[in-house]
């Protein structure tokens, strides 16, 4: 359209930006249309067109749910009338989260999601329902959805099978065992399982993959351990022991002794052969 004028810039819209967003610039606008990522940028905008007594629309940040506001100078209250804040807007998109975390807060989200709430939550609770009431299991299985099902029977499945690993009944040292393995599966296989197929996309698309927020992640190694690696493993321990009613080991030099005789060794890693999920969308179930 030759009577669309555009002109992009590379500032914050704020009080530091009045330099530029001067008496000029508002008196020129005959509207405001807003599209900014957070609450203070609206706040300040719409404090902007109502001291200019110029009208608003007000998009917000709300996506596909088609969020707007029309703001008309003494016809309609104003943005900054409302009690919006930045909570809502400090929940993590569930999409970034599943495929490729890159803020702290996102692994932060992604670990008391996805492993917390799965290992020390969600998994016992399903399993001593199971445990207690089969048949009352099975009826509230009927009321969940089918991911929700696959992920509650997966967590029943994965109890069964850590006792029959340990002879049926779990003391510490498998609590040790089944932090070690846990480590080694969610922090080193499947992250150079991940990184494999990527390598193996890059080959056949000649296509860079890791660009913009994905990050090539690195997996953990046993074998040159970082002082993390024992905190993880002192601390999931501890939380299986407390899962498994086992007596816990809180001394730090006690702990070390019970893994210096377990004698924990890392396995060679070798491409699985699963297929690995590469995408970016947001699917309600999980793989």
């Amino acid at each position: 359209n030759p009577s669309v004028n555009i002109e992009a810039l590379e500032k914050k819209v704020g009080d530091d930006s009045e330099d530029y967003f001067n008496d000029k610039f508002w008196e020129n606008l005959s509207v405001c249309w807003n599209a900014l990522d957070n609450v203070q940028a609206r706040q300040y905008t719409d404090a902007r067109c109502l001291f200019y007594s110029k009208p608003l629309l007000e998009s917000g940040t709300l996506g596909t749910k088609c969020n707007h506001e029309v703001v008309l100078p003494f016809r309609t209250s104003s943005y900054n009338d409302g009690k919006e804040s930045d909570d809502n807007e400090n929940q993590i998109a569930m999409c970034t989260l599943r495929s490729f975390p890159y803020l702290p807060k996102h692994c932060i989200e992604y670990a008391k999601q996805a492993y917390f709430s799965d290992y020390f939550e969600f998994g016992p609770d399903v399993y001593e329902n199971f445990r207690q009431d089969p048949m009352a299991f099975f009826e509230q299985l009927d009321t969940m959805d089918s991911g929700e099902q696959s992920r509650a029977l997966r967590m029943i499945k994965a109890f069964i099978d850590l006792q029959e690993e340990a002879g049926g009944s779990i003391d510490f040292n498998a609590c040790v065992r089944i932090a070690f393995n846990r480590m080694m599966k969610d922090f080193r296989n499947s992250i150079l399982d991940l990184s494999h197929s990527a390598d193996e996309m890059e080959k056949s698309s000649g296509k860079k993959f890791w660009t913009g927020t994905k990050r090539r992640p690195r997996p953990v190694d046993w074998n040159d351990p970082m002082p993390l690696l024992m905190e993880y493993l002192y601390s999931t321990a501890n939380l299986y022991a407390s899962v498994w009613r086992a007596e816990v080991v809180r001394d730090r030099s006690e702990f070390q002794a019970v893994v210096d005789e377990l004698k924990l060794e890392q396995a060679i890693w070798e491409p699985s052969g699963d297929k690995v999920d590469l995408s970016e969308g947001d699917n309600e179930e999980e793989s």
